[in-house]
């Protein structure tokens, strides 16, 4: 046992990634009461920790990097398609890697923004709570509709009053024509209102484009969704401009247009491009 647990610990990748199987399951899953992981079910699932004492067990997981910590909550995609299409999105993905010059892969969403400043922390004098001007009246809504090269990391956007059917078919003729010659695969959401309207499918084949559709509930996988984090604390966040939806716009063309040309700083940052 002893020679097992020192191979293990020797491959600390091979370790951690065991202990990361375990821990996503259920104890219950392996005969287990609990409904919660403790250290002295952890020692008796995992083969080269079942001689170890608890606080060795805690020396080896805080050693593999492992910690004792506050849950979050998040939604399991319910698609029972979950996997078809995900390999899906990931054979586009690969075809427009591949042969770039043959087939391109764009990620689309949108976004709402209003002309009163999301609250965020700034710096101020301790004891005084840093204020953010709002204006009176109704709050005037925002949409930007945008996609994202998953391979260049080139921003194609447009943004108004409001995003819907018509909207959508203009940037589906953007799209076709920026890439006039390609195979171009657009992965969105399922918005049965817009993406999936039929005047809209009508005009995605009439262009050739091919929409390939996300899991529901699975934003996640989604990376342009990143972008919209970045404007937010980049613009959006604290604004200056509560009074002057206009100037707020601008701002945001401003900022969006850094990325009219391929960027692999946004490819990094929305976690396309690896280190």
């Amino acid at each position: 046992m002893a020679g097992r647990l020192r191979t293990s610990l020797d491959n600390a990748e091979a370790a951690k990634t065991e202990v990361k199987q375990v821990l996503a399951q259920s104890p219950q899953q392996y005969g287990l009461a609990h409904v919660r992981w403790t250290l002295a079910d952890i020692g008796q699932v995992i083969p080269w920790l079942q001689q170890k004492t608890i606080p060795g067990v805690w020396q080896i997981l805080h050693r593999l990097g492992f910690s004792y910590q506050q849950t979050a909550a998040f939604i399991r995609s319910p698609d029972p398609f979950f996997r078809m299409k995900v390999r899906t999105m990931m054979q586009a993905f690969e075809q427009a890697v591949f042969q770039p010059e043959r087939a391109a892969i764009l990620f689309q969403d949108e976004l709402s923004y209003y002309r009163t400043p999301s609250l965020a922390p700034a710096w101020g004098e301790t004891g005084q709570q840093p204020l953010v001007a709002k204006a009176p009246g109704t709050d005037k809504l925002t949409r930007i509709g945008a996609v994202l090269d998953g391979f260049t990391g080139q921003l194609l956007f447009q943004q108004g009053d409001k995003f819907g059917i018509q909207q959508m078919r203009t940037l589906y003729q953007t799209i076709r024509d920026h890439y006039p010659q390609r195979t171009v695969y657009v992965v969105q959401d399922n918005c049965p209102s817009v993406h999936k309207h039929p005047t809209v499918l009508a005009l995605a084949e009439q262009l050739d484009i091919t929409p390939v559709f996300l899991p529901t509930y699975a934003s996640w996988l989604n990376p342009i969704e990143r972008l919209w984090r970045l404007l937010k604390s980049e613009v959006l966040h604290n604004h200056l401009w509560p009074a002057n939806v206009l100037h707020l716009r601008s701002a945001v063309d401003a900022f969006l247009a850094h990325f009219l040309e391929p960027s692999d700083f946004l490819l990094h940052y929305v976690g396309l491009l690896p280190d």
